[in-house]
């Protein structure tokens, strides 16, 4: 599905915040506690969709599955546009 561009890693600095780091361009990026796990699912090979993702999230969150899903879609174009992420095979 995605993972993290060789030379992108991410640290969690505490509970709440992680750090992704890009030493290819020298670069860090701060992340919210829920972006870190919504990255955390996407990165893990246990889901093979967005929806899957969104349908885990959605009853920890409140939010519908439709407004997860784009707002999940969203996110990772930001983390690909930055060329933190690359995506494979995406379902």
């Amino acid at each position: 599905m995605y993972s993290l561009k060789e030379g992108v890693f991410i640290k969690s600095i505490s509970e709440n915040q992680s750090v992704i780091f890009d030493y290819n361009n020298s670069y860090y990026f701060s992340l919210d506690a829920t972006s870190t796990e919504i990255l955390e699912l996407v990165i893990d090979d246990k889901f093979a969709h967005l929806d899957d993702i969104a349908q885990k999230l959605e009853n920890k969150y409140d939010v519908d599955q439709q407004t997860l899903t784009s707002d999940i879609n969203d996110f990772l174009g930001s983390l690909l546009e930055k060329d933190l992420l690359v995506s494979s095979n995406v379902k």
